[in-house]
């Protein structure tokens, strides 16, 4: 009896055990093996240079990639511009609320040198000149000397709960035509930036303005492989500062009469943006794009006094002709690839590590990293492709492709094996770090419209001083010969593309009670594309438009560009209106008498 009860106890834990080890090997090759990373093109996209511990140094890569053969050399305006003033960087608001600057002198010192040895410059050569405050300093300094609160009409302060913020009123500051009797702070600083902003002229003036990329303080001393979402970049800090000063000059020449001088300013703004879409990384991309937009909103004739000259008019068309071109999308999205490959790599490595983000990512256990490095591939060879994929009209999204968990119970099922962790893992970063798909889409949408409506209000004008009179219903046939080749290209938005024989722009027609004046609508997009020989409107369906809510939100009806509309003014300004700044769309169509719903 004892003999068989032992004999039966022995099967059992034998076959048991070798039946428990059948079922444990599935469940630890599928749930809890993870592979080693294998380097290759499919994984880590990469191959090479490689680190010391041997991981792909994404960093260098890059550099290796983006850096164009005049990075070192006078053909590169950023050179020059690092000679004349250094490193420099966007000073935050917070900074002139506390008085307590980010960046020590020894910081800034570090960072200059590290864009002369990357430039080809001597260190040891100090900086010629100082790069003058912006416009919001001088301001806010001129109020603090005085012991004075700034008007709300200009700015409004706005408590945040990581840092103070403002509200700037572009209709009643220096982003809007302005003189000195407005903003007497402005008399000396404009005298201040007359040889800087003509350095700056200068150098966006060579055939690159390419600004070198800088590793963080940090990342150089500990001597780590260096996170590429941790670079600084200083042609953006520099092309939004840059910006800030030319906008407020341009707008006050405009205001005082000096056309060339807005004209000069106006085209700087647009050479620097081409520029520096080509940087090669997507902030740099978008800084580009928005540096034309603004420059687009610079008018060049706001004083009735000075009238525009067809030889002003024609020296700006001949600017907007010698532009560079931009750089491509695709080229400025292969940064984000090479960053979400350098987080997956930080990731793998570091248990647990900060990102731009401001979110403590940690190492999932137990995943498979080949199926990280694959899934991040595999959605950027959909996305990174010029132009964007589009879906039925619609610019694919990254949560469009990766399966972002937004609710706790999704990430059940994809954290049971390796492999459903590597790809949940990626998914994750892809949905953090790509940049938003809806500032692509809105961009990219936008400026070329803009573009075509800057050309044919320029057009416009031409003809108005060759003729003593606007053109009328006509006016499409009028101006093509001021268009150049091809003139049919500049009547369709790229958006909402148009027939041929048709057009998505409208000429506006003001009856002979309405006192033209500079400030007034001159074209507007129109929803459905209309005849060439018809495309005009009344201010009132200009109006009927625009739909403004209850609560003074408001859209324009079928809008291709997110809710807005691009119009031109007589001015020669071109901007994005929203259909909620009801005082400003009535005063533009010189319906300033009446009630607005904003009022």
């Amino acid at each position: 009896m004892f003999k068989h009860t032992y004999s039966c106890c022995l099967g059992f834990f034998f076959y048991g055990g070798l039946a428990a080890l059948v079922l444990a090997l599935p469940v630890w090759y599928f749930c809890i093996y993870a592979p080693p990373l294998v380097v290759s093109e499919a994984t880590t996209y990469i191959t090479g240079p490689l680190t010391a511990d041997g991981q792909v140094d994404y960093f260098k890569a890059l550099e290796e990639r983006i850096y164009p053969p005049e990075l070192a050399t006078d053909d590169n305006g950023f050179r020059e511009f690092v000679r004349q003033f250094g490193y420099v960087r966007e000073r935050p608001f917070a900074e002139s609320v506390t008085a307590e600057p980010k960046l020590t002198p020894e910081d800034h010192e570090f960072y200059r040198r590290q864009l002369c040895e990357k430039l080809g410059l001597d260190p040891n050569d100090l900086p010629a000149l100082v790069f003058p405050e912006e416009p919001i300093r001088v301001f806010l300094d001129h109020y603090q000397a005085i012991e004075e609160t700034p008007p709300e009409s200009v700015i409004t302060f706005k408590g945040g709960c990581c840092s103070p913020g403002y509200e700037l009123y572009e209709e009643n500051s220096w982003l809007r035509p302005w003189t000195l009797e407005q903003f007497p702070m402005f008399a000396d600083w404009l005298d201040e930036i007359e040889a800087p902003m003509a350095v700056v002229a200068e150098a966006v003036r060579k055939p690159v303005f390419f600004a070198p990329l800088l590793q963080s303080r940090e990342s150089v001393q500990s001597g780590k492989n260096h996170n590429i979402f941790e670079t600084l970049l200083p042609g953006s800090n520099a092309a939004r500062s840059i910006r800030t000063i030319l906008q407020a000059r341009a707008n006050y020449r405009s205001a005082i009469g000096d056309i060339d001088g807005a004209i000069d300013d106006k085209l700087t703004m647009h050479r620097l943006g081409r520029l520096t879409t080509q940087g090669a990384c997507a902030t740099q991309y978008f800084t580009g794009y928005g540096l034309e937009q603004i420059a687009m909103t610079l008018p060049i004739g706001t004083n009735p006094e000075h009238p525009l000259t067809e030889q002003q008019i024609r020296r700006m068309l001949d600017g907007l002709d010698a532009l560079p071109p931009r750089g491509t999308f695709a080229d400025g999205y292969e940064w984000c690839r090479l960053a979400v490959m350098s987080d997956c790599q930080h990731l793998m490595h570091d248990p647990v590590f900060e990102t731009m983000f401001f979110v403590t990512q940690s190492r999932p256990p137990f995943s498979d990293w080949n199926v990280v490095f694959r899934r991040v591939n595999e959605v950027c060879n959909i996305l990174l492709v010029d132009p964007p994929p589009r879906v039925d009209g619609e610019f694919v999204r990254v949560d469009d492709i990766a399966q972002f968990p937004y609710e706790p119970w999704h990430y059940f099922p994809r954290i049971l094996t390796s492999r459903g962790r590597g790809m949940l893992t990626a998914d994750i970063l892809l949905c953090w770090a790509m940049p938003p798909t809806g500032l692509m889409e809105t961009t990219i949408q936008r400026l070329p419209c803009s573009e075509n409506m800057q050309r044919l209000t320029l057009a416009i004008l031409l003809y108005q001083l060759e003729h003593g009179e606007m053109p009328d219903e006509n006016w499409a046939a009028q101006i093509e010969k001021y268009l150049g080749e091809n003139p049919e290209q500049y009547f369709s938005c790229p958006s909402r593309p148009s027939p041929p024989g048709f057009t998505t722009y409208a000429l506006v027609q003001y009856d002979d009670t309405v006192v033209g004046s500079h400030d007034m609508i001159l074209l507007v997009e129109v929803s459905t594309p209309v005849p060439l020989g018809e495309a005009v409107v009344t201010a009132d369906e200009v109006l009927e438009m625009a739909k403004i809510m209850p609560n003074n939100r408001g859209r324009f009806r079928d809008s291709p560009h997110d809710y807005v509309n691009i119009v031109s003014y007589r001015s020669g300004a071109v901007r994005a209106l929203y259909a909620d700044r009801a005082k400003e769309l009535h005063r533009a169509l010189g319906r300033e008498e009446e009630k607005s719903n904003e009022e």
